[in-house]
């Protein structure tokens, strides 16, 4: 049995926390200021905390703090544990890469940003499994075997990131396959909400699982439907002409990806896509 320390109780901290509890070992499940994560915490098997107690030796830190608060975070930790080299720390963070865990590389500990890609569930929600779901890993030199196990004990498929890579540009992707799709479904929704009610929803849920089923089978350019991949012009212009202001240029720059994403799947002609570009800009 070893001693993990999840600094955090939100809804990935506590998916850890309760992944470690249930594994044996013995959780420390930090946070800033009392609530019901208390309360959830001892049910899954975890000792809550609002302070670290005074000779704290864990094997194993997790951060799983906002992307805004983890350095301060990170260091206001170090302060409080005793340096030991054998230590893995690591964060969850999908934005930071290895600066904010800083105070405890100058002292010859192991880190790594493990980054689990898993939609989390609600606070008092059922947690999130993260069996068979991809972690991210970027490990410092010597930790990347530790920092691979530790993916594969919380059952996820570790996938290693590059040296280099723009976590920017990463996790923007990431969002945009999650955040943005859920808001575009939500918008859908909103249109459809004159004409069919609550049934709104059920059709824009249905209509985007099948998208995502063709993305799936045959791969996103190919799965492209509709009157942008088929240059219909006039019906791209009856679009743009039901919107107006705000939603009008909510929807130019979803439009423009569209254009581009079907001139690179090769079925709208160039001359198409100079027409579209230009009902746009009228």
């Amino acid at each position: 049995m070893s001693t993990v320390l999840v600094v955090g109780p939100g809804r990935a901290g506590s998916a850890v926390a309760r992944i470690h509890a249930r594994s044996g070992d013995q959780v420390l499940l930090l946070g800033r200021r009392p609530g019901p994560w208390q309360a959830r915490g001892r049910r899954a098997g975890c000792r809550p905390l609002l302070a670290l107690p005074a000779g704290t030796r864990p094997q194993t830190v997790v951060f799983a703090v906002a992307d805004d608060q983890l350095v301060d975070a990170s260091r206001a930790v170090a302060l409080q544990l005793e340096a030991w080299p054998r230590r893995l720390t690591v964060h969850l963070s999908g934005l930071h890469g290895f600066v904010p865990l800083a105070p405890f590389a100058r002292r010859g500990e192991r880190i790594a940003a493990l980054h689990p890609v898993v939609a989390f569930a609600e606070a008092g929600r059922p947690m999130a499994d993260l069996a068979g779901a991809a972690v991210t890993v970027m490990a410092a030199a010597g930790s990347v075997r530790a920092a691979r196990a530790l993916a594969r004990d919380w059952g996820g498929r570790p996938l290693e990131l590059p040296d280099g890579v723009d976590r920017r540009r990463y996790h923007l992707a990431l969002s945009l396959a999650a955040n943005h799709v859920t808001a575009l479904v939500a918008w859908a929704e909103e249109l459809l909400e004159p004409a069919l009610g609550q049934e709104g929803r059920r059709l824009a849920l249905d209509l985007a699982d099948s998208a995502l089923a063709r993305c799936r089978a045959d791969g996103p350019l190919r799965a492209l439907t509709g009157p942008v991949v088929r240059g219909d012009l006039a019906t791209v212009e009856a679009h743009l002409r039901s919107l107006r202001g705000r939603e009008r240029r909510r929807y130019l720059g979803l439009l423009e990806n569209l254009i581009r994403q079907a001139e690179r799947s090769g079925r709208l002609p160039a001359d198409q896509a100079r027409a579209l570009r230009g009902l746009a800009e009228s």
